[in-house]
């Protein structure tokens, strides 16, 4: 097969096939060969197994014999005992498959073990201080994914503490690089981010995940009941707080017709849900979460039209009691740029517009 792969092109070059050729069977005479070493080895280790239970066997026979007549088994004692002895080998025998395997086992486990070893990129800090509030500071942001094509490139962006925005642009804009950003997923290359006025870089990851809910494009479930979800954001979030968040969405478990209410069984990854209702059920992890800053990405995307306006006046009514500062990431939303406090438009990795939303 491997010959034959990419013959068309081969043919039009009689010595690049020749060395593909003497080279693929170069390859296919080395794993026969390493073939028929393990064959070889494997045999010679079930012929010793079963030769050293043989032995054993006769050897019981032997010591049986010597006996005297008084302490000599009968004779179905006898034949039990052989044949116990002889079904040692069938025991034995499958140890000979897992010697054969072991060294490749070995190996990948010392693979396995070097790349769970190696450090977590980027590296936090063990302790670090917290941040005032829900305020985000970008000066001179340098950014990215290859050194040829830079997505931010002296990127500069204030947000206060508690302002709704919406960052609206085209795909490959810097919107969801933004967002990898801020929560650090990646670090910059260059510039600076402040988070209420303390570097990015010097706050831990538990206080960092404390201080910014995010909300992906691709909601997740885990296996577990409805409130067993939302506790994922606040582990001693009370029922009320749970079932408020719900209703702020449109997931309340009455109208949805879950007669368990919080203790409505998601199966893994959410599949029992559709996928409207896993974002809303994220949507609500976030309200649960009381995090000085949310962030969504794309929070609408698979919603009916008509429920996205409620839903986004619920959660910015919400904002006001907590106080939390909000960034909507999106392609286009109409009725956010209604209701949000300022309206910002990405493009090429800068800012094209930047006007008051209301």
């Amino acid at each position: 097969l491997d010959c034959a792969e990419g013959i068309e092109d081969y043919s039009l070059h009689a010595s690049a096939w020749t060395g593909q050729r003497r080279q693929t069977l170069a390859q296919a005479e080395h794993w026969l060969r390493l073939q028929g070493r393990s064959g070889r080895r494997g045999a010679l280790l079930r012929a010793v197994t079963t030769i050293a239970v043989g032995a054993c066997a006769w050897g019981a026979l032997g010591l049986l014999a010597d006996l005297p007549d008084s302490a000599r088994p009968s004779g179905p004692w006898l034949a039990a005992l052989v044949f116990l002895l002889l079904a040692c080998n069938e025991a034995l025998l499958p140890l000979v498959g897992a010697a054969l395997d072991l060294p490749g086992t070995a190996a990948a486990a010392q693979r396995i073990e070097a790349i769970a070893g190696q450090p977590p990129l980027p590296r936090f800090v063990t302790q670090g201080p917290t941040p005032s509030d829900g305020s985000i500071e970008i000066r001179d942001l340098r950014f990215g994914w290859d050194r040829h094509t830079p997505v931010f490139n002296g990127f500069d962006l204030s947000i206060r503490s508690g302002e709704h925005v919406l960052l609206r642009g085209a795909s490959g804009g810097g919107k969801s690089t933004l967002i990898q950003l801020l929560t650090r997923f990646e670090d910059p290359q260059g510039g600076s981010i402040h988070l209420g006025g303390v570097p990015l870089a010097a706050l831990d990851e538990h206080t960092l995940r404390r201080q910014v809910a995010c909300v992906g494009q691709h909601t997740w479930a885990k296996t577990g009941t409805l409130g067993d979800n939302l506790r994922l954001a606040d582990p001693d979030a009370s029922d009320e707080q749970m079932r408020t968040a719900l209703a702020l969405v449109g997931l309340d478990p009455e109208a949805q017709g879950w007669t368990a209410g919080l203790a409505t069984w998601i199966e893994e990854g959410g599949v029992s849900l559709s996928g409207g209702q896993r974002r809303r059920l994220a949507i609500a992890r976030l309200l649960v979460s009381r995090r000085p800053i949310w962030i969504l990405d794309e929070p609408m995307a698979g919603l009916d039209p008509g429920g996205c306006e409620g839903i986004l006046r619920n959660i910015t009514d919400y904002r006001r009691e907590t106080g939390s500062t909000v960034l909507f990431v999106t392609h286009s939303m109409d009725d956010a740029a209604r209701i949000a406090d300022r309206l910002i438009v990405f493009h090429d990795g800068g800012i094209a517009m930047d006007e008051i939303g209301r």
